[in-house]
């Protein structure tokens, strides 16, 4: 405890030292850029060069200033992660070893990234590196951020991880086969499974990340969670608009009413399949209304699926109309096995990277690196409904 209370001791002279370097800065920042506005108006040339000398040991004074400033950032940093080994070791006296490790391989990898963010890529610590960035792992999206109730189409179809930029793959379609009954050295010719070989070739996606220079210098608040929410925001967003992408390839079917709704789900989607209904907004909207002739509603309560809704069984999910559609008001799905019909080939984690910026100097950028193909398209039609007369 004593430790602690010398490293706290510490990080508080550091911080007020900080503030005294700032307040330093702040003048001479000001006359240098005033200066510097006006020299070149000067006609006098002896005037003028010693305008410059001053300019120049102004120049000097301002980045000695600065590289104080940077060191006692570090140094207030260095002291912040201490602190943060003495509170993970006593927190860690009470948990149990698995949770120990999870904890403390999430809280490393934090602080490498604010590292990295701080530091402005000088620094990666225990991240992956990739093309002068980092690699953001799983551990590092925040409790806030994984609670944040978000459509997320990567928990519903097929996620193959690869290390290479192409590539074939192969799935097991879908059948009714089964095992069949032989005598001893039968030489009866048994089915044969289907596999569905797909070609993939892997897409890099960037953005920025509203994450600046001046922002780590400015901010009062740790950007790491800010970073690390919006990236997993990004990677979701990207990722879904690949996935509805190919799940408007599937084999179109017009249906109308109550009736070509019942008849598509009783018999074209086939019961093989753990089919579900990913609807626009507006036709969850119109299905919620249906009705059939004894005033029973289509769709089911059941409190375990987060839209509260199944249609004949299946579990329906929402998606925005001008996702899943084309405009708002569009009356479109998709109903089927989004699971058999759409395979995502994962090539990297988020990567985030310093890059230069006219205004901002240097900001963040975030990429992210994947393919979607459609496997077997018999596991899903694209709908659109019309309301019956």
């Amino acid at each position: 405890m004593a430790n602690k209370t010398i490293i706290a001791t510490k990080l508080k002279l550091k911080e007020n030292r900080l503030k005294e370097i700032k307040k330093q800065i702040a003048p001479l920042s000001k006359e240098y850029t005033d200066l510097s506005s006006v020299i070149n108006e000067i006609e006098d040339e002896k005037e003028k060069e010693e305008m410059q000398k001053i300019l120049n040991d102004l120049k000097v004074s301002l980045e000695e200033k600065k590289d104080e400033e940077k060191k006692v950032n570090k140094e207030i940093q260095d002291l912040k992660d201490e602190l943060e080994d003495i509170e993970e070791a006593e927190e860690e006296k009470s948990d149990n070893k698995t949770t120990k490790g999870d904890n403390k391989m999430k809280k490393s990898t934090q602080r490498s990234i604010k590292r990295f963010v701080q530091s402005r890529g000088l620094e990666t610590g225990t991240l992956e590196t990739e093309n002068k960035g980092v690699v953001i792992p799983n551990e590092a999206i925040t409790a806030r951020t994984q609670q944040v109730d978000k459509l997320d189409l990567t928990k519903h179809v097929r996620i193959v991880k690869t290390n290479t930029p192409s590539g074939s793959y192969g799935v097991l379609k879908k059948s009714n086969q089964k095992l069949t009954a032989v005598t001893e050295l039968a030489t009866k010719e048994l089915p044969t499974p289907e596999i569905i070989n797909m070609e993939y070739d892997i897409k890099t996606y960037r953005g920025q990340v509203p994450v600046s220079m001046e922002m780590v210098e400015d901010a009062d608040f740790d950007v790491t969670e800010l970073l690390t929410e919006h990236l997993n925001e990004l990677d979701i967003n990207t990722k879904n608009s690949e996935i509805i992408a190919k799940m408007k390839t599937a084999p179109k079917k017009a249906v109308t009413g109550l009736a070509g709704i019942k008849e598509m789900l009783n018999k074209d989607v086939s019961t093989m399949y753990n089919a579900k209904a990913y609807v626009s907004t507006s036709l969850f909207d119109e299905l919620d209304l249906l009705k059939d002739t004894s005033g029973r509603f289509l769709l089911q309560d059941d409190i375990t699926v987060k839209t509260g809704k199944r249609v004949n069984g299946k579990e329906v999910v929402v998606i925005p109309d001008e996702q899943i559609g084309v405009s708002s008001g569009d009356l479109v799905g998709f109903f089927g096995d989004l699971h058999e019909f759409v395979t995502l080939f994962d090539r990297k984690k988020d990567v985030v990277q310093w890059v230069d910026n006219f205004v901002h100097g240097q900001v963040l950028n975030g990429s992210v690196r994947f393919d979607t193909q459609a496997a077997d398209t018999e596991a899903g039609f694209y709908v659109t409904y019309t309301a019956a007369v």
